[in-house]
């Protein structure tokens, strides 16, 4: 089984014997005609006993099965050699972010999580300073890629430490086959600031004590951070 592929017309490599003539057929309508063997490419094997052949003709989507035979210069015909291949034109779609907005979090190097089509590779970009245009809103530094598990979920950590700040995030994910998703997008809000310590709101009597009390379960109340 070779690689899966987003060409329709995929180049398709193997051994032989060297100066033989490979006859490549496809178990595939490719013409119209009803046919499912088609001839998609023939070549000379090289020295190094090398073949490879563009195919001829576009394979359609799905699995196809191919068989492989060598001429030698006698006009020898060996028995076949069977493989297949997955041809898929299709991208997925866009991975998803678990949340739109990740945090307030003091990680500089959050993770990050969503779900994606399983076996493809999500990446991850953020809208730093570094990137070629700078901040404008559009990420351009990739800050990690996660492979999308069995169930459709994947996850990472970003490999950039992140300023403070809110940070534009998007992401794609790319098939087996080579297929790139649209773009989805969120964001991380990073917040590596201390608060100030907070304050006790004061009573009858100088600050920091509170009024006398006999209720010893007290309320007791004072300013903070919001």
């Amino acid at each position: 089984t070779l690689q899966p592929t987003s060409g329709e017309i995929p180049t398709i490599t193997g051994t032989g014997e060297p100066g033989a003539t490979v006859t490549l057929l496809a178990d595939a309508d490719v013409d119209g005609t009803g046919s499912t063997e088609a001839t998609i490419g023939t070549v000379t094997v090289d020295a190094d006993g090398i073949w490879s052949i563009g195919a001829n003709q576009a394979l359609s989507d799905g699995v196809v099965a191919l068989s492989a035979t060598q001429t030698d210069p006698a006009g020898n015909v060996s028995a076949a050699g069977l493989g297949t291949i997955e041809v898929d034109t299709t991208a997925p779609v866009a991975p998803v972010f678990a949340v739109a907005s990740f945090g307030p979090t003091n990680d500089t190097t959050p993770l990050l999580s969503g779900t994606g089509e399983a076996g493809a590779r999500v990446t991850v970009l953020a809208d730093l300073a570094s990137d070629p245009n700078g901040v404008d809103g559009t990420p351009e530094t990739a800050i990690g890629t996660a492979l999308v598990d069995a169930g459709g979920n994947w996850q990472l950590s970003s490999t950039a430490m992140l300023p403070e700040g809110t940070i534009a995030l998007s992401a794609t994910q790319t098939d087996p086959a080579g297929n790139v998703s649209p773009v989805s997008t969120a964001d991380v809000v990073i917040d590596t600031t201390l608060s100030a310590a907070p304050t006790f709101t004061p009573g009858l009597l100088a600050p920091p004590s509170l009024d006398p009390t006999n209720n010893t379960t007290p309320t007791i109340t004072g300013i903070g951070e919001a």
